[in-house]
């Protein structure tokens, strides 16, 4: 089995162009060159690597943690976070790295050079057997001066947001954390047990248990970025079941502002964890949680089985994590996909290369749906959801390789994402093949879809792609007249975000593409154009319209990308024909008479 080079190989029609533009127009179907200022969008509210491929283990130390990373990157699979988990303190609440973990800063400084961050698991409880808790009580640093809290930990008491000299005394145990380089917090769920508390006391009065949650949420957020900047991140408990695995009813955990990387609690490993997931998905997309994910593979083993949990089902969770705003992966048993033999490193590979590739969309989509106050979910059906506005997902979560799917409606309709060659209409009906290999998901024809690419493994580039952003252009319809503007967010250090229009022509057969004054190379991929004369003029800024000399064929086409020179090759090992230019001012258009 070999899903990547299938993927790879069944693309068609698509014309990749690579160019810097940075200023364009076209009016009336000429075209000049004025300037097009740069737009200034906000920055995110959360860094980009919320939407990195992260990983981690129960019951690890240091020299593992670091071992578990390795061994995904030297199987190509990306990773961008790591999670330390329950187990690192000297005691619940104390913040003190135990003998596990005997230098953070130094793992901390070498995941930073292979860009990972690191998070550490923390609740706001300390428990009584910790070092410091008698210096909290005799302080009255508790809430209801002190009373405890039995949980699966141990048992201890809730600090105090409401108490000023707490929060202090709080703060500056966790400085001692984020000094050594760590980069946010995986804040677990205690606040829930205090929906049983009658009374809530704190030294401002009278709490609810939301408010108390809240605070907890909000105050590992701000503080750590305060403290370390626009890279802190918390993980957190959108929408949640009680009991977990149940349907007594559902309790909202942290709050809105905060939700930019959520994992939806602890499932079974089995399908029917798996259903259970997704539903906790849909219940936060209705609460309109920002971003959020689930444990692939679900949290719990189950020991009756070899590794903990069935291979197949836990690339049935991958496939959903892959098209997950959180992609995580950890928990109790195995569940590392090489382990589990060769097939299934190989498709889990190519979900962790995707999600990753989709990096830039994720973030423009999760900012988007912040600042309208929604979800970058929109549920479909029961089980099946819009991942923004443009990408339509279908996860197979139960045991079946077929699935009954219905389209949303879509006045250009959907193109298979994978492939890139089939197409459905809207608000139609399909029952679909979906091996174990395939992932039912599609993209809104005619949509803009901005992409980081840079693993060998990519379904949309190569390593060659790496020192560019790419624009998807899926299926622009040539049959009328129209335009397709998309803003693309970018992290903050990158600058403000850029804006891309593609306008179409039906008289003259054009598509002619223009982006915002920006300085990052551009690599466009355009897909369902049959027979197009690639890129037939191009008019430069300032410079006359310039004609483009042909490349040879048997030219190796990464040497182009490496900078030979501009024109047209043919790529034999993806079938298709590419034109490259790089860092070129200027509007170009695609004739496909």
């Amino acid at each position: 089995m070999n899903a990547n080079t299938n993927s790879m190989n069944s693309f068609k029609s698509l014309v990749l162009v690579s160019i810097s533009l940075l200023f364009s127009v076209v009016v009336n179907g000429a075209k000049s060159c004025p300037s097009i200022p740069k737009v200034y969008l906000a920055p995110p509210p959360y860094p980009a690597w919320a939407h990195s491929h992260m990983v981690w283990q129960s019951h690890t130390n240091q020299t593992t943690a670091i071992q578990l990373v390795e061994e995904y990157l030297s199987n190509g699979i990306p990773v961008g976070g790591l999670d330390i988990d329950d187990g690192w303190e000297t005691g619940y609440g104390e913040f003190t790295p135990n003998s596990l973990y005997p230098n953070v800063t130094y793992m901390t400084q070498y995941m930073k050079s292979l860009n990972v961050s690191v998070i550490f698991w923390i609740t706001s409880l300390v428990d009584t057997n910790s070092p410091n808790y008698q210096y909290g009580l005799q302080n009255n640093f508790y809430l209801n001066n002190g009373k405890t809290q039995k949980w699966w930990n141990g048992e201890g008491s809730y600090l105090d947001y409401t108490n000023p000299a707490a929060v202090s005394w709080w703060h500056s145990m966790m400085d001692v954390v984020l000094e050594a380089g760590v980069s946010g917090w995986k804040t677990d769920g205690t606040d829930g047990f205090l929906i049983e508390w009658l009374d809530i006391q704190g030294k401002a009065g009278k709490l609810s248990p939301h408010d108390y949650g809240h605070m907890y949420y909000a105050d590992f957020f701000f503080y750590t970025r305060e403290k370390i900047g626009s890279n802190g991140l918390i993980w957190s408990r959108p929408a949640d079941s009680i009991p977990p695995d149940g349907n007594i009813f559902y309790w909202d955990y942290s709050p809105r502002n905060v939700s930019f990387s959520c994992w939806v609690g602890d499932q079974d490993p089995g399908y029917h964890g798996l259903g259970i997931a997704l539903d906790h998905m849909r219940r936060s997309s209705d609460a309109n949680y920002v971003n959020y994910g689930s444990d692939v593979g679900g949290f719990r083993q189950d020991s009756s089985l070899r590794w903990g949990r069935d291979p197949e089902v836990f690339i049935r969770w991958a496939e959903l994590g892959c098209f997950s705003p959180l992609f995580e992966n950890g928990g109790e048993g195995e569940h590392r996909p090489w382990i589990f033999g060769n097939d299934y490193l190989e498709i889990y590979r190519r979900l962790a290369v995707t999600h990753t590739d989709m990096g830039p969309y994720f973030l423009t989509t999760g900012t988007d749906a912040y600042e309208s106050g929604g979800s970058s979910l929109t549920f479909h059906t029961e089980d099946s959801f819009l991942l923004g506005p443009d990408i339509f997902v279908a996860p197979v979560v139960k045991n079946e390789t077929r699935r009954l799917i219905w389209f949303p409606s879509s006045k250009q309709g959907w193109v298979e994402f994978w492939s890139q060659n089939v197409t459905y209409s809207g608000d139609s009906i399909h029952l679909i093949n979906a091996p174990l290999f395939f992932v039912p998901a599609f993209f809104r024809s005619g949509s803009i879809i901005p992409l980081s690419v840079s693993s060998p493994y990519s379904i949309f580039g190569s390593p060659a792609s790496s020192d560019a952003l790419t624009i998807l252009i899926t299926h622009p319809s040539l049959a009328t007249s129209s335009k397709t503007v998309k803003k693309i967010r970018e992290p903050e250090e990158l600058g403000n975000g850029l804006e891309v229009l593609y306008a179409t022509d039906s008289f003259s057969n054009t598509l002619d593409i223009m982006v915002s004054a920006h300085s990052r190379n551009i690599l466009f991929l355009i897909t369902g154009l049959d027979n197009p004369k690639v890129i037939t003029d191009l008019i430069l800024c300032e410079d006359s319209e310039q004609s483009l000399p042909e490349i040879d064929p048997n030219e190796n086409f990464l040497d182009v990308l490496r900078g030979k020179g501009r024109g047209f090759v043919y790529d034999n090992t993806l079938n298709r024909k590419q034109w490259y230019q790089r860092r070129v001012r200027g509007l170009f258009s695609v004739v496909v008479n």
